[in-house]
């Protein structure tokens, strides 16, 4: 059974890149937000995290 994971952040890299390890699974699709008003998150990194998953990261969008 395939699951999707929807996360947003916008601080706290380390914790996100723990919560990535954890849910790394062959059927887990995760889609993390990052608030486009943090600053300094390396995309490629934290899509390296994983495994087994495909992580898809999005920064466009403020969020208020």
């Amino acid at each position: 059974m395939k699951h999707a994971f929807l996360i947003t952040a916008h601080s706290n890299l380390e914790a996100l890149k723990l919560l990535l390890k954890q849910i790394d699974f062959p059927d887990h699709d995760i889609y993390v937000h990052i608030d486009a008003k943090a600053k300094n998150y390396p995309k490629a990194e934290l899509e390296a995290v994983t495994q087994y998953s495909k992580v898809r990261i999005y920064q466009n969008f403020k969020v208020y």
